[in-house]
């Protein structure tokens, strides 16, 4: 299906491959952006009242104007120069963002824009268009990049989502920690960030266009295991190394 995966992109003005994330063509020197409207990286010239078009754009073609967010090196997209809005369709979805008093936030902060970014580019891809809770409460989607508090286990964040509320700890965004946490969790799920929010996003068949409403996640309860028989190696019948015969100490335990 169209729009399902990452395609190859290349400068609009030289034709040299660039890639999702550039922000400048290494051939040309073009300032690059992604349009949305057009679902491609275009390289940008600015026009004298601040507004960029299309290098092989004519004189009707539209003008566009980068994300706010786009000068602090956390985003490449650019909206149309009509928008009322300074940010781009992806971060607009940002609600709250980390302290970025903290150096190595802005950082994390920057992996987890370019995820989402490559998250939603699919939604696009798929005509299915996110809108902001802030725009549509009930069906809108949000996302909060947090991280833990210092103040112990009670002041986790939790990477869920909750009626069209996405949290993301900006641990996720440290290779190390989230290969600590897969290891931890003997999972296959915490490869890349990217797959995080995959996990987390509706799929095309359970959500309609423009009706982003992911359905909430509740942790499952722990399982409290209380044995109170003692299990002993000689409990069990052992045959080639494997019990075979524990049914009767394993009646005991209390689930």
């Amino acid at each position: 299906m169209p729009g399902h995966g990452m395609k190859t992109f290349h400068c609009t003005h030289c034709q040299s491959l660039v890639f999702f994330e550039n922000v400048t063509c290494l051939t040309c020197g073009n300032a690059l952006a992604y349009l949305p409207d057009q679902q491609s990286i275009v390289a940008l010239l600015q026009a004298p009242d601040g507004s960029w078009k299309a290098t092989t754009a004519g004189p009707n073609d539209p003008t566009y104007r980068l994300c706010a967010n786009y000068s602090e090196g956390i985003c490449n997209w650019a909206t149309s120069a009509t928008e009322t809005e300074a940010l781009c369709p992806s971060c607009r979805l940002t609600r709250v963002i980390p302290n970025l008093s903290k150096p190595e936030n802005r950082g994390a902060w920057a992996k987890l824009e370019a995820a989402k970014r490559r998250m939603i580019y699919t939604l696009l891809g798929l005509g299915l268009e996110p809108r902001p809770k802030a725009v549509e409460p009930q069906t809108g989607l949000t996302f909060e990049f947090l991280e833990d508090s210092t103040q112990g286990d009670a002041s986790r964040v939790l990477t869920g989502h909750d009626n069209g509320v996405i949290t993301v700890n900006i641990a996720e965004a440290d290779d190390v920690e989230r290969e600590k946490q897969r290891m931890a969790f003997r999972s296959a799920n915490y490869w890349d960030i990217s797959a995080t929010l995959a996990v987390l996003k509706p799929t095309d068949d359970s959500v309609a266009a423009n009706t982003m409403n992911p359905l909430p996640v509740t942790p499952a309860a722990p399982l409290d295991v209380r044995s109170r028989t003692p299990m002993t190696p000689s409990s069990c019948q052992i045959v080639r190394g494997v019990p075979v015969a524990c049914a009767r100490k394993i009646a005991a335990i209390v689930r």
